[in-house]
């Protein structure tokens, strides 16, 4: 079993300059704090992660969906073949891990409307989401320094709109076809999605699902979140239900059966706190007793995690959420999180 992550070069940065400048000049420019990513990489394979979810936001490469300056990806593409770290590169064409989910060049906000219908019903929108598409994959679909792309985030749940966080909006199921159908013609590489469907609701997994990753057929990757994310905490009864019916290994294979030709993973593990908004260097700071917990968040919670859900189901890939927490803790002296990793397998 390998032990991926997802890695936010702007979200990092923005932590680990807030620890070294003591929150007065925390920046998410990390190109210009680029020895603090290096380092942080590095660290991560000292500590066993095998490969990243390399988060690369729409905005640092286009302002206007139409001009691209590719160095931010390369930038990590040279760091993480010289760690020895396997890539998998976020494509978007609009969501994105991290808070708020929808992410666009700054010029295509104007565009973004607040009503119900799917971002894909702009006819500008729509352009620019297969243009991106068309971009990165004439660049990198064949690169061997990318082991697979990760298409969409937590589809099909609807999400809020970086710049117009008033906004939830959503991708319709056909463009999802439309571009799982794209990118599989221009790559052979692994086409990753992960949900927030529970492996137990076996209904909702094989209508949502069934007909994208039947499209992608062997190059199909789906991950699944252990517990229900902060959105949909609502569902946690039925979820928690379900699973006294049924052990949750026996829904995960149940899983593997169904989509015969598709790789089922763990994605997004919780291996941090949920947080609260400030940087991980006030709420450390303000944890009475950070060798042990922050913010609820025990030393325990991965491990016992672990050996109740994810080892009985013997995947084959797990990937944790919370490089930022872990690397912010560890420059300030906490340890425990990245060791909690490094003893996984």
């Amino acid at each position: 079993m390998t032990i991926w992550t997802t890695f936010c070069p702007r979200k990092l940065s923005w932590e680990l300059t807030a620890i070294t400048s003591r929150s007065k000049a925390a920046s998410s420019d990390w190109q210009k704090n680029i020895l603090l990513i290096e380092d942080s990489l590095k660290l991560l394979r000292t500590y066993g992660i095998s490969g990243i979810r390399l988060v690369i936001f729409p905005e640092e490469l286009t302002t206007n969906g139409k001009q691209f300056d590719w160095h931010p990806i390369e930038t990590m593409l040279v760091f993480c073949a010289k760690y020895k770290l396997d890539v998998d590169l976020c494509i978007g064409p609009f969501q994105y891990p991290h808070y708020p989910g929808i992410y666009l060049p700054k010029d295509l906000l104007q565009y973004v409307f607040n009503n119900t219908r799917s971002l894909d019903t702009t006819p500008v929108l729509r352009e620019y989401g297969d243009t991106f598409l068309e971009k990165q994959l004439d660049r990198y679909g064949l690169d061997k320094r990318i082991r697979g792309f990760h298409l969409a985030n937590e589809w099909p749940d609807g999400q809020r709109v970086a710049g117009r966080e008033s906004v939830k909006a959503w991708i319709s199921a056909g463009y999802m076809l439309h571009v799982g159908k794209f990118v599989k013609k221009q790559t052979t590489k692994p086409i990753s999605l992960n949900t927030n469907i529970d492996a137990s609701d076996k209904r909702k997994l094989a209508t949502v699902f069934g007909e994208i990753l039947e499209e992608l057929e062997d190059q199909a990757r789906l991950g699944f979140d252990i517990y229900p994310s902060q959105e949909t905490w609502r569902k946690a009864f039925w979820q928690k239900l379900r699973r006294l019916v049924e052990p949750y290994q026996r829904s995960f294979q149940w899983s593997r059966k169904k989509f015969a030709l598709c790789e089922i993973y763990f994605c997004e593990v919780e291996a941090q706190p949920w947080g609260n908004g400030q940087s991980w260097q006030r709420i450390i700071a303000n944890e009475p007793r950070p060798e042990e917990k922050v913010l609820q968040y025990s030393r325990q919670s991965l491990p016992k995690t672990f050996e109740k859900y994810i080892k009985p189901c013997k995947p084959y890939e797990i990937s944790l959420w919370g490089s930022d927490f872990w690397l912010s803790a560890h420059k300030l002296g906490i340890t425990w999180p990245l060791e909690q990793v490094k003893a996984l397998r």
